[in-house]
């Protein structure tokens, strides 16, 4: 299908980027002004619209790209006598491609709060969120002139069951605390919380099935997504939860949130597919690069990037909740059948024996024993498991814990516990796809930020991960041979994690595994070494052997 865009100014510049960088083929330009007929825009010619009279109806479609209402109505009123049909032939191009630039002020800005209230930072003109973080409670206090607007979104919710499956838990409270605002709901508080470039390749594919499972919902139920990217949802529970009720509204999700979907979603997950993991992860972690068609072409083969050109294409016949559910039906089909290319990594299937020997102490290794012993003796809330692998020492003990959190940078490792979580239900334990040495640092709209004074959008991976104890077998002699880090980095590092407690394994260097491995310029790899700077931070509560134990320890630490 060919385009044909109605005005010349610029607005259809901006119209002519965003179409030309997602795949859309433009055939010219129509304008009314006799001075710009016969010039071109970005290299597109302009035309008098006479030239629709010639319009070829299925083949072509017009995008009308002026903003302005009443001159919005006069043109469709132009095209309806050239015989052109609204929404079957023409329609307006701000549904589909953003011409507006944000304004500023549109956001949420500061408010007075009584001193136990904190405010949260967020991009929304209608709401505040504010934090009772002492009682894990989380409000948004809704401006007057949107209460209705949010009263509907909630009983859309609300009536239809969408809180718990697909929405974040959500009430209507009384305002005991006089709040700026009379409309005052209550959220589900959630911790931790996880965002997409921090799951697997397994858990990202799953993330966009239950996406596309909630836009059809929604559209089922009346209810439109305001945006359409991949910021929007956390795990809790063993399962994904969208958690941004402002940027919900009664009615149908549009074209422009689709295409947004579909480039910062379905294009990842291509990219994932083609086994393209640091370029999807690349984009995951930096919102403000914008990938697109373009972007993958050269990974799919004819049949796929021609299905993809449809979808594309697709977004302009979008009128109706029909549409949307025949949108996402098209989307599932098409990610269901694509090849994909098999992923494989150097360390899974490491913890296999862990996890086959789970429910049969009496074949535990003595690492198993000692470890699940030094983490009965504290009793710990919450765990962290840095470096984690398949996750096994940080989730045996799950069922006593608020929650753990198993960390690697191995997606096999995170993919394969993931599947362990969903079959034997264990929703409070947390993959997270993350390296120890780079952890996630704080992010302020589409940028990471570090050391600032600017309060982030979004907290680091320490501020949100942070557990009474951090668990770290099996990783020091990675992270001194491979990483190049001194024990006081890799020390530091695990520190950063701990609100208290510490179980650490140190492997000697006369170990079996790791004989091949650099040893020039790593003479002060020792386990005295080790212990010395151990203790300049943690008190050595208990010392145990591990497996093996000639060459392996494993010490429980408590801060000073």
């Amino acid at each position: 299908m060919q385009f044909i865009i109605f005005g010349a100014g610029e607005n259809a510049s901006k119209l002519i980027g965003s179409m030309v960088k997602n795949g859309y083929e433009i055939k010219f330009l129509v304008d009314n002004d006799k001075e710009k007929q016969g010039k071109q825009i970005l290299g597109f010619d302009v035309k008098s619209p006479k030239e629709l009279i010639n319009f070829r109806k299925g083949q072509e479609y017009v995008l009308i790209s002026v903003l302005n209402k009443l001159v919005y109505e006069e043109i469709a009123a132009q095209m309806v006598d050239l015989g052109l049909k609204r929404d079957g032939d023409f329609s307006h191009g701000k549904y589909f491609f953003s011409t507006d630039v944000v304004q500023s002020g549109k956001v949420s800005g500061y408010i007075d709060l009584p001193e136990k209230f904190s405010a949260v930072k967020s991009f929304d003109p209608a709401s505040h969120l504010i934090k009772l973080k002492k009682e894990r409670r989380i409000f948004r206090l809704v401006h007057s002139n949107y209460a209705e607007q949010y009263v509907r979104v909630h009983e859309i919710c609300r009536d239809n069951h969408l809180y718990g499956s697909y929405v974040i838990e959500t009430k209507i409270v009384e305002n005991i605390w006089n709040l700026s605002e009379a409309l005052v709901l209550e959220h589900c508080f959630l911790e931790p919380v996880s965002y997409s470039f921090e799951w697997s390749p397994g858990m990202f594919s799953d993330y966009v099935s239950f996406m596309l499972s909630m836009l059809k919902r929604f559209a089922e139920c009346g209810l439109a997504l305001c945006d359409g990217h991949t910021l929007n949802a956390t795990i809790t529970e063993g399962r994904f939860i969208f958690i941004d009720f402002g940027a919900l509204k009664e009615g149908n999700t549009s074209g422009i949130v689709l295409l947004e979907f579909l480039n910062t979603h379905i294009i990842p997950l291509i990219l994932i597919y083609k086994n393209q993991i640091a370029k999807a992860y690349l984009y995951l972690k930096n919102p403000g690069i914008e990938y697109t068609i373009t972007d993958i072409q050269g990974y799919l083969n004819e049949d796929e990037l021609s299905t993809m050109q449809m979808l594309y294409r697709s977004l302009i016949q979008i009128n109706s909740a029909e549409d949307i559910c025949r949108f996402v039906e098209m989307v599932s089909e098409f990610i269901g059948s694509m090849n994909r290319n098999k992923l494989t990594t150097r360390w899974e299937g490491y913890q296999n024996d862990e996890w086959e020997w789970s429910s049969d102490p009496s074949k535990w290794s003595l690492k198993m024993r000692n470890v699940s012993e030094m983490i009965e003796r504290i009793n710990p809330d919450t765990i962290v498991d840095l470096a984690g692998n398949m996750g096994w020492y940080g989730t045996y003990w799950h069922k006593n814990l608020k929650y753990a959190l198993i960390v690697d940078y191995d997606y096999n490792c995170i993919d394969y516990l993931w599947k362990k979580i969903c079959i034997n239900k264990m929703s409070n334990v947390v993959p997270i796809y993350m390296s120890v040495c780079v952890p996630t640092l704080d992010y302020y709209r589409d940028d990471a930020i570090s050391g600032s004074a600017v309060e982030p959008w979004r907290k680091s991976a320490v501020d949100r991960f942070r557990s009474e104890v951090v668990i770290a077998l099996a990783i020091v002699h990675h992270l001194a041979f491979a990483q190049q880090l001194s024990f006081a980095e890799i020390i530091g590092q695990f520190t950063l994690f701990t609100s208290r407690y510490l179980i650490v394994e140190f492997i000697e260097q006369n170990d079996q595994y790791i004989t091949n491995f650099l040893k020039n310029g790593f003479e002060w790899y020792t386990k005295e070494n080790f212990v010395r700077e151990l203790k300049k931070n943690f008190k050595i509560l208990e010392t145990r052997l591990s497996t093996p134990c000639e060459t392996r320890t494993i010490y429980l630490c408590e801060l000073k």
